[in-house]
């Protein structure tokens, strides 16, 4: 949790000041580290005023994730009975995606905000794709506005989860090549659209291809660690009837589920299966093919063995979100419940989810409390502690290593991350004292040199253009042999020096692009959902 409430606590400083955060100098050790690059902040922006108008960051937190929740169950709402008309089905699936027991591990036993923001359009791209097939069966708005509702919904994705990207985008081309294969007498204009949707999707989402392109070439970023787990399905089915969440301190392994209200889903799902119709049917068996491909169950050790490249996605639980998604809009298809029985099964989910919620409070409480900030020699251990609003600074000021800090880090720098997250100025190569004090973009350093020489500063040399100053006079730099800025010859003395990071003008223009054309998308959604 704290590795996003610490990109969100930098945002959200940045933006208060009218500047965007390139390298994070608040934050992730303040070492400027270029986590922006990588992780997509750009739809962190629907969660950042609430941490404004908020005094209490915790309370903004929750404030926050109500908030995403209540927007998923509304897209997911629509989304359904845009293809479906029927709106108690669809109701009913609103509420079972967002308490669905993968839902719940996401939002409170893991915080992966990239995910759950990625979620939240995840409906609104199945909905698209049925527009694509079956034009005449879907309403009027989403068939007008399909590829511009699809092309949005990836953006949205690739601005917020590069592996869910990814994930999505394979099974969307999947789908849509399937349609121009199968229906060869409207090649011509599916193709036009298809080309408004990749074009449009390459604008919008410029800013994130280009930060990863720019920072992964030619510097050698070592990346996430490359392994691949695939859960057991025996434990995914207790785990599910069990209904399970925990706060975050036990192996995920244990406590992964569907939850049990998506095995009755299911179980509804198969005894109505002859009133599901096409989608209903296909929709099924996807859930299916995913509920097992989340598992061991699939051949997951081959496969990787041929491809290893597959192990960029880490876990095969991510496919567990797919799952839940087509069980539910298999759902949607069997006969309509009445608004009587509706009423009563939304009284029961909500009770399950009552009772779940409070047990995970209650175990939250027997977690220790963040009171100090965590040093080299008293890390912070990773999902092992609870923080209040006092707790929530000192987790920002922390020394982080575990979850996330070393993910992005070249060879060199990762080979050398403790000691430059320790802020050790060399000079040369002799650890100096300093005094330090940090900006947005910007690190600022006072020092007593004993003799001429080199200065290895603390911060890391990544893709961006750099303005070094040492008492107001612009310096050379260059990579040190961490990994970080270095200026040599310089005099013996006292020394104020500032290192202030800049985009190249590629980056800016990228990230002009994308915002345009995501605002642009935006208003048409809106302007769709209104109308």
């Amino acid at each position: 949790m704290h590795f996003h409430l610490n990109r969100i606590y930098e945002l959200k400083e940045s933006l208060v000041n009218l500047k965007y955060p390139w390298a994070n100098f608040l934050t992730f050790n303040k070492v400027g580290y270029p986590i922006n690059s990588f992780y997509p902040n750009l739809t962190l922006v629907l969660v950042i005023p609430f941490y404004i108008l908020i005094h209490n960051p915790i309370v903004a937190y929750y404030t926050s994730l109500v908030f995403i929740i209540w927007l998923t169950e509304i897209i997911t709402y629509k989304s359904a009975k845009a293809i479906s008309h029927k709106i108690n089905n669809s109701f009913l699936a609103a509420v079972f995606y967002v308490s669905s027991g993968y839902m719940t591990f996401v939002y409170w036993f893991a915080f992966e905000l990239g995910e759950i923001l990625s979620f939240m359009v995840l409906p609104i791209i199945v909905s698209s794709i049925v527009a694509f097939y079956k034009p005449k069966t879907v309403s009027k708005k989403l068939n007008q506005y399909r590829w511009k509702l699809l092309a949005f919904s990836l953006i949205w994705i690739t601005n917020s989860h590069v592996l869910m990207a990814l994930i999505t985008n394979v099974m969307v081309l999947i789908s849509l090549l399937v349609l121009l294969i199968s229906d060869s007498q409207k090649f011509k204009s599916r193709i036009n659209e298809y080309f408004k949707v990749a074009g449009v999707y390459i604008l919008g989402s410029l800013y994130v291809l280009v930060s990863m392109f720019t920072q992964y070439v030619g510097r050698g970023v070592v990346g996430p660690d490359r392994y691949f787990g695939a859960m057991s399905f025996k434990n995914l089915i207790i785990n599910s009837l069990d209904n399970i969440i925990s706060p975050g301190d036990v192996p995920a392994h244990l406590v992964l589920n569907m939850g049990i209200v998506m095995i009755v889903v299911m179980m509804v799902c198969f005894m109505d299966f002859h009133n599901l119709g096409m989608f209903g049917k296909t929709f099924f068996w996807l859930g299916v093919l995913f509920t097992v491909a989340s598992t061991d169950l699939f051949p997951w050790d081959p496969i990787v063995k041929i491809i290893p490249q597959i192990q960029i996605l880490q876990f095969s639980f991510r496919f567990l979100i797919y799952s839940v998604l087509f069980l539910l809009f298999s759902f949607i298809f069997t006969s309509e419940k009445s608004l009587k029985s509706s009423l009563l099964i939304f009284a029961c989910v909500m009770s399950i989810n009552l009772n779940k919620m409070y047990n995970f409070n209650q175990s939250g409480q027997n977690q220790q409390p963040l009171t100090e900030k965590a040093t080299y020699k008293n890390r912070l251990l990773y999902s092992k502690f609870r923080i209040d609003n006092h707790g929530f600074i000192e987790m920002i000021n922390s020394y982080h290593e575990i979850g996330g800090p070393k993910d992005y880090l070249s060879t060199i720098q990762k080979y050398h991350a403790q000691e430059i997250f320790k802020h050790d100025v060399l000079s040369n190569n002799h650890k100096i004292k300093s005094n330090s004090k940090f900006d947005i973009n910007q690190a600022n350093y006072k020092i007593t040199l004993n003799h001429d020489g080199n200065l290895d500063l603390p911060v890391l040399l990544d893709n961006f253009k750099y303005r070094v100053t040492i008492d107001d006079f612009l310096m050379k730099y260059h990579k040190s042999s961490r990994g970080t800025i270095q200026v040599d010859q310089v005099d013996s003395g006292k020394h104020n020096i500032k290192i202030i990071v800049q985009p190249h003008w590629y980056t800016l223009l990228s990230l002009v692009v994308s915002l345009i054309i995501i605002l642009l998308l935006l208003v048409n959604v809106i302007r769709i959902t209104l109308i």
